[in-house]
């Protein structure tokens, strides 16, 4: 299947999938049931969103190099260059919950498994979208190891001068998921990597991180008292670095 000229037909039918007027008249509310455990309809845009990460990455039951399935770097590339502009434009029609947080799972598989370089190649596209996607799966503990993923992804660009071009003109949004993820209670490494990347905004201009200082602090406070030690050590110097700021 993937690498088949045909793969652009199967993405546009597991768009459908969450697109279905069946699946948005049963799934719950994402905030009173995020994951609705009985319905077999919203299972179904789980399952969906789940498959554009198949299509990017091994999958441990069936296509990966045991079974000599092999997927080549060009290919997540141009996946990813074709796949885009379709889920940036259905993210932005959409106002449904329900459908806007299967848009953003199958997002985020494709983002976090695709070449960073061409992620960041279109930084000023999908930056906003990246994060705003950060905040909302964060609510949801299955959704623990994509959230780990997508921070992974800003991390790069925050490495990159034209990742970093693009966050500088949103620094606020993006420091403010930041200081939100600090506090994420599923998964030690994302609050440790999003104290890492926080400590990284310290060589940004000096008038652009001064307003959100006080901010920074605070959340790196309250990693102080975390009980894993890693995020403890990171929060220390996430404060020592934003205190000095004068």
């Amino acid at each position: 299947m993937r690498g088949d000229e045909k793969v652009k037909d199967i993405s546009m039918f597991l768009l459908k999938i969450l697109f279905s007027d069946e699946i948005l008249s049963t799934v719950p509310s994402h905030q009173e049931e995020p994951y609705g455990g009985d319905s077999s309809d919203t299972s179904l845009a789980i399952s969906a969103a789940s498959a554009f990460h198949v299509m990017m990455s091994d999958s441990e039951m069936c296509l990966n190099k045991k079974f000599h399935a092999r997927i080549k770097p060009l290919y997540k590339q141009r996946f990813f260059s074709i796949m885009m502009p379709i889920f940036l434009s259905k993210i932005k029609e959409t106002t449904v919950v329900t459908t806007k947080l299967a848009l953003y799972r199958a997002f985020g598989h494709i983002i976090s498994n695709a070449p960073v370089p061409a992620v960041i190649t279109e930084a000023h596209q999908i930056l906003l979208v990246m994060v705003d996607s950060l905040a909302k799966l964060s609510m949801d503990v299955g959704d623990k190891d994509l959230v780990y993923s997508l921070l992974l992804v800003f991390s790069g660009m925050l490495m990159d001068e034209k990742g970093k071009e693009c966050i500088l003109d949103n620094i606020q949004i993006t420091i403010s998921v930041l200081t939100e993820l600090v506090s994420y209670p599923h998964m030690m490494v994302v609050r440790e990597t999003a104290l890492q990347c926080l400590v990284a905004f310290s060589t940004f201009p000096h008038s652009k991180i001064y307003p959100v200082r006080r901010k920074v602090v605070q959340a790196a406070v309250r990693a102080l008292d975390d009980k894993k030690r890693a995020v403890r050590r990171v929060a220390v110097r996430c404060r020592h670095t934003w205190q000095s700021f004068t």
